[in-house]
């Protein structure tokens, strides 16, 4: 088995605000969600990146977008971002969107009010000076004040973010990644031979910042042969490069060759020696990594972030200060002087980014989010009453600490209850309305009375069977009465007593689903989390053992999966939802000796962005799936999305008349 029963913890529920799919980034987002240790689950504030040519692709990972207004300068607005996470079931939160917008100011206000662990992810803000650039100052330390650590790209970039903070807080080196092989695969370069001119290649969109004007300014101090320049883009600033050529008497040495596709960006390299990137200023330069897995040296400006990440000055490229013609020149000229050292510099090119994958970045970025959670999740725990008694209560499970929290809770319960009440007045539902199917979690020892009303009210409108039967009886499209099945999630311990007794005595067989992970689980830190983590109960409830459901099977009723950590599917790729499925149903068959049918999705949750966990469920073996959707069953319905009626053991019976039948 991948899981060892007993030992294993809850994967740390990663959550990352984005604003729009990067390819900078979706190499680390997905080796983020292929790992086991944790599961992800990403927002996009917007589909594309504002005057970018180079795609947006969302990747293969859980993700959805939130609609919203894109102003200025890629500035996001989006009015329901925080319905967005708050639906989500997340540890640790990554905001990775530009710090003035005002759908980053919401949310890092709101985690922060809520006490939840967070950290700023990006690029270092470009140095500016003028009022707006103190307004971004200010908005920027608003940010980094409410933020519980912090990540930029790059050690330099880093520096550059602590140098602001008011506070200490952890902080982490996370470079942007791409898949690089398509530039290791290049040939090596090969030093010009004699008469041969040296080819020197850039590339990058014609603006200000990118430092091209700087570099034809050096070029004019380089001899008349020997030499020439590639330079790949577009941009503003092409007619004024242009006419500069012509003016410097360049335009035999410097050819200009346009855009080119960004999935086709790995040519610009092919058949050069050397790339120079003058950028005054760059939060990382992904084009210095990629001219390094192709073999050639770099001559990159010290406003690069990647320049100081993977430039070894005299091995393989060297850096200048940004602006500078005359260094720059001095580099160009040191390359067309020194073609002996050409082949000892590629080859440091391609090794100084032997270790630059994704699967490193990713394993440093969970490794501290684990770190910073910590201590969050401890103090969730600390607030749970895990003192043993025999005796829990739904007051115990369910009342929030903190008083507006209570009156929030009470306000709801009210409203819910006028709503209820005033439809049943109303209407008087008498009639059942077709097949259905109830999802209890809990029967405490105060509710028996309560549960046997429930029991005695379903016996008078419903035929009460087992789930199998039922679902038999909606496929044949008998419409002779109507069938009822019970079943319970969450597997917690205290439901083989009182309810298990009352379950008996009325002869009614049940499906009961369970978090296969914690099963058998001796360690009370695990018990504590599969009560506080997966359900946000402020008590510590014992999940069931082996021969607990060795016992419900063995009276008649159903055992199923509702997955390994009660793990949200939306949050899991193809790839871990087919191990998690797999494992879940092959743990209950060695405890029970049945293979299970039946899968109930954690939190109803049937939707992924990936692809369709109801063919998942079929793939691995199961007969059906249940969600948390009302509704009832027939022979139309899709037996591996099944609506489900939810109800707890101290409800009404009016709240379940209202349910069933309004």
């Amino acid at each position: 088995m991948i899981y060892q029963t007993g030992t294993e913890r809850m994967p740390l529920r990663i959550g990352i605000l984005m604003d729009h799919p990067s390819p900078h980034m979706v190499a680390l987002l997905e080796s983020v969600a292929g790992r086991k240790d944790c599961t992800l689950e990403v927002i996009y504030c917007g589909k594309n990146a504002p005057g970018r040519i180079w795609g947006a692709p969302a990747g293969d990972i859980p993700h959805h977008f939130v609609r919203g207004i894109t102003g200025p300068l890629g500035v996001r607005f989006n009015p329901g971002i925080l319905q967005a996470m708050s639906s989500l079931h997340i540890d640790v939160w990554v905001i990775n969107t530009i710090y003035g917008s005002p759908t980053t100011l919401m949310a890092a206000q709101w985690l922060h009010f809520r006490g939840k662990p967070w950290i700023y992810m990006n690029e270092p803000v470009r140095p500016r000076t003028g009022i707006r650039a103190a307004i971004k100052e200010l908005l920027l330390q608003h940010v980094l004040n409410k933020a519980d650590g912090i990540t930029g790209t790059g050690k330099a970039a880093v520096d550059l973010y602590r140098k602001r903070l008011k506070k200490d807080i952890p902080s982490q080196s996370i470079p942007y990644f791409i898949d690089i092989s398509e530039f290791l695969d290049l040939p090596d370069p090969i030093p010009p031979a004699e008469n041969e001119d040296l080819c020197f290649v850039t590339s990058g969109q014609l603006i200000e910042r990118k430092g091209f004007g700087c570099l034809l300014e050096a070029c004019r101090h380089l001899p008349e042969k020997g030499w020439h320049l590639k330079l790949i883009g577009d941009g503003p600033l092409r007619s004024a490069l242009e006419r500069k050529l012509e003016q410097y008497g360049l335009a035999n040495r410097v050819r200009m060759d346009g855009a080119i596709p960004y999935s086709q960006r790995a040519r610009c390299y092919a058949g050069s020696h050397v790339f120079l990137f003058p950028s005054l200023w760059d939060g990382w330069g992904m084009v210095v990594p990629e001219a390094l897995a192709s073999g050639l040296p770099v001559v990159s400006s010290d406003q690069v972030m990647s320049a100081h990440e993977f430039i070894n000055n005299g091995k393989n490229g060297f850096i200048t200060p940004a602006g500078d013609p005359d260094a720059l020149a001095g580099k160009m000229l040191w390359f067309l002087g020194n073609t002996s050292s050409y082949r000892h510099m590629s080859t440091e090119a391609r090794k100084s980014v032997a270790d630059y994958t994704s699967d490193l970045g990713a394993e440093a970025l969970v490794h501290f989010l684990q770190k910073l959670s910590t201590g969050a999740i401890q103090r969730q725990l600390s607030r749970c009453d895990f003192q043993k008694t025999d005796k829990p209560t739904w007051n115990k499970l369910t009342t929030p600490g903190k008083f507006s929290e209570r009156t929030k809770l009470r306000i709801r319960n009210m409203a819910k209850k006028a709503v209820i009440q005033g439809s049943v007045l109303a209407h008087r539902p008498q009639k059942a309305k077709g097949h259905s199917i109830i999802a209890y979690h809990l029967v405490l020892e105060e509710d028996r009375r309560n549960f046997e009303d429930h029991l005695k009210f379903y016996r008078d409108h419903f035929r009460i069977s087992p789930l199998r039967e039922l679902l038999q009886t909606a496929a044949s499209g008998d419409s002779d009465g109507f069938s009822l099945a019970i079943t319970f999630d969450d597997g917690f311990r205290l439901l083989m007593h009182d309810c298990l007794q009352i379950l008996e005595k009325y002869g009614i067989k049940a499906s009961f689903f369970i978090p296969a992970a914690f099963i058998n689980s001796r360690q009370r830190q695990s018990a504590d989390e599969f009560s506080a983590r997966s359900f946000y109960y402020r008590y510590s409830l014992e999940p069931m053992q082996p021969a607990d459901l060795r016992q419900l099977s063995a009276l008649g009723h159903e055992v199923g999966s509702h997955g390994l950590f009660h793990t949200n599917i939306h949050s899991l790729t193809p790839e871990s939802a087919e191990r998690e499925l797999a494992v879940s149903r092959s743990m209950i068959s060695d405890w029970t000796g049945i293979e299970p049918e039946g899968y109930a999705y954690p939190y109803g949750v049937t939707a992924n962005a990936c692809g369709n966990p109801a063919d998942w469920l079929q793939k691995a073996g199961f007969a059906y799936g249940l969600s948390l959707t009302r509704g009832t069953v027939d022979s139309s319905s899709n037996y591996f999305v099944l609506p489900r009626h939810h109800a707890e053991g101290n409800w009404p019976v009016r709240d379940l008349r209202y349910f069933l039948f309004a």
